[in-house]
Order: structure tokens, then C-alpha cells, then sequence
């Protein structure tokens, strides 16, 4: 299995991180040119977002068995706005992809309704129950929409990628103890503003924590590598992306 990663937005010192981690454990990603690639399996346009990034592209490696060749686009517009993201695409990396995934926070209930809303008059398969996953076609293209977060968690009031990364850390036995912690002392919060002001700043001050995951996010890497199952089916959605994208 090859994963070649494409970067068409400037994301190269985020993915050099990625790949240190990778490499350590003996995972390779090849960063290729656009122009060097005649096709594409997938575009993967991350709105207004990097640790998403940072999750879809480790869980990528680890999905062995596929050679996959995958461009990553940041775009500061929200998923309700895929269309508008969808517009600001060059047509010269249109004609080498046949899928193009849309992945962002959902926030709330009215962003929801928002993307709902956009996807009047297309022709949308429900890809679940809980209708998270979206797939069509537009443009002579397969389209991809699908977004973090769990609106049905009240625990927090937004719901963006770090709410899936805290219940990620909440399955595992190095991690909960300190989720737990987090958790009691917030209620209703913000995911992202738990994950800065709390979980980064209590792991800071572990005197146990390893020095080489000298931060929560390198922690977060290390540990998705180390059980990707559990990897696998918390970030779900991201799978169901990958899984639109093989070739095996």
C-alpha cells in the first residue's frame, strides 16, 4: 500500500509534523506534485479546519491494502458552504478526480438545517441512518459531505472535530482518566475551548507524559497509530471517505 498526498493549500509544515510521527513508527506517506499525477482517487477539501486534516491523514495511512493518491484542499468557508468551495476549485485538478469529499464542523442545529437546505433539488443518497454521510453527483462528479461532531451529545455546545477526539481519548485507558477530569469540571462546553483551556494545559503539566509526545496532538497521532481500530471506528466518517476513494 502507497498513500501519495497532493497539497494544493499551504498545509506542508502541518504535514511534515504528521509524517515525523508517522515515520517513527515506520509509516510512509510520499508528498507528490499535481503535476506529476494523472489521476486523482479523491479531493478532500477540509473547511476551515486542521486538525481534521491532521486526523484524515494519519487514519489514511493506516488504511492498508489500497493505493490511494489523495489531494487535500483548505477552504475558510463552513460545510453548509460546500457549493461555494466546490466553485472556487481549479478546473485543472477537476479533470484528474473523479471524488470530491467536503468535510467541516457542523457546529449546531442551525448550520445543519443550513446544509440540509443546500441540498435541495440533488439527487442525495443517505449513507446512514442518522444522516451524516452524503452522496451524490454534480459535475459529472461524485460528491462527498460529511462533517464532526455529534449534534445529539449535550455535553457540548458546539460540535467540531475535537469532540470526536476527546470521545476518541475517552476509549482509551492512557487518556480517559484525564477526559474524565476535563469533563467534570465543564459542562455544556465548547469542544474546542475544553481541548485548549483544559486537556492541553492538564497534559502539560503530566510529570509522567512521554517527552517525545511532548503535546496533546502529537499524543493524539501516537495513540491513533497505536489502536487504529478504535481509530477506525470513532473517526467513522473519515473511513467511509477512504473507502469511496481505493483502489485495491
Amino acid at each position: 500500500m502507497k498513500l501519495r498526498v497532493i497539497l494544493l493549500s499551504d498545509l506542508e509544515g502541518e504535514l511534515n509534523k504528521i509524517r515525523r510521527e508517522l515515520n517513527r513508527h515506520r509509516i510512509r506517506i510520499d508528498l507528490v506534485r499535481l503535476s506529476d499525477i494523472n489521476r486523482i482517487h479523491s479531493l478532500v477539501v477540509f473547511l476551515n479546519g486542521e486538525r481534521d486534516f491532521r486526523v484524515f491523514t494519519v487514519l489514511s495511512a493506516l488504511y492498508t491494502g489500497c493505493n490511494k493518491t489523495i489531494a487535500i484542499i483548505k477552504n475558510a468557508r463552513g460545510i453548509d458552504n460546500w457549493r461555494n468551495a466546490l466553485n472556487d476549485i481549479n478546473d485543472d485538478i477537476l479533470r484528474k478526480t473523479d471524488t470530491i469529499a467536503f468535510i467541516g464542523d457542523i457546529d449546531n442545529n442551525e448550520r445543519y438545517n443550513r446544509l440540509v437546505q443546500s441540498l435541495r433539488n440533488t439527487d442525495v443518497r443517505m449513507e446512514s441512518s442518522t444522516e451524516e454521510f452524503f452522496k451524490f453527483n454534480e459535475r459529472n462528479k461524485k460528491i462527498i459531505l460529511t462533517y464532526n461532531g455529534n449534534l445529539n451529545d449535550e455535553r457540548f455546545s458546539s460540535h467540531e472535530i475535537e469532540e470526536d477526539i476527546i470521545r476518541f481519548f475517552e476509549n482509551l485507558d492512557e487518556t480517559k482518566y484525564l477526559i474524565n477530569k476535563c469533563l467534570t469540571s465543564h459542562q455544556n462546553v465548547d469542544p474546542k475551548e475544553l481541548y485548549r483551556s483544559c486537556i492541553i494545559r492538564k497534559y502539560e503539566k503530566l510529570k509522567c507524559r512521554d517527552e517525545i509526545l511532548e503535546n496533546v496532538d502529537r499524543l493524539l497521532m501516537h495513540l491513533m497509530i497505536v489502536y487504529k481500530e478504535i481509530a477506525m471506528n470513532i473517526f467513522y466518517r473519515f473511513k467511509r471517505v477512504l473507502d469511496e476513494s481505493r483502489e485495491c
